[in-house]
């Protein structure tokens, strides 16, 4: 993207704070896409990464988002958020929440136990200044997404 009017290019993306200026101080692990709901966000789609210094969570409130899904799959994690963007300033509430390995406190995970959700594992983390954020990734990455988020957990 060309920055206009002969400005400064940006050194940290807008919508998730990610360094612009040195590409690998933050890099992709994991993502997956949620329905419904994840960290507080109430979306029809939530995209959740998690990179070597975070997990990020992002969805447009409101009705469809498949300019993001479109976006996502062309162009990963930089044209998921261009196309999310474009999706927000139609007048979609674009939410975004992470946080930093360094801030988490706990990581709880649960099994259902509701027959219709029995395979299903819940994911809890507790940061350390009180928050709690909640997602259940899909049953075929459960597993994967427990490990890497307890390998990265400081502390």
């Amino acid at each position: 993207m060309k920055t206009p009017g002969g400005q400064e290019p940006p050194c940290f993306c807008e919508l998730c704070g990610a360094n612009q200026m040195d590409l690998t101080y933050e890099m992709r692990v994991l993502d997956t896409t949620i329905a419904t709901e994840a960290a507080g966000i109430k979306a029809e789609t939530i995209q959740v990464i998690l990179t070597n210094r975070r997990i990020f969570f992002t969805g447009d409130e409101g009705k469809g988002s498949t300019g993001s899904m479109v976006g996502w799959m062309l162009g990963g994690l930089i044209g998921g958020l261009i196309a999310g963007a474009i999706s927000g300033a139609r007048g979609k509430k674009t939410r975004a929440v992470s946080i930093n390995f360094e801030n988490m406190a706990t990581l709880n995970v649960e099994s259902g136990t509701k027959l219709l959700n029995k395979n299903q594992r819940f994911f809890t983390i507790h940061d350390k200044y009180g928050y709690t954020y909640q997602f259940q990734p899909g049953k075929k990455e459960a597993d994967e997404w427990e490990h890497e988020i307890r390998s990265r957990m400081v502390g």
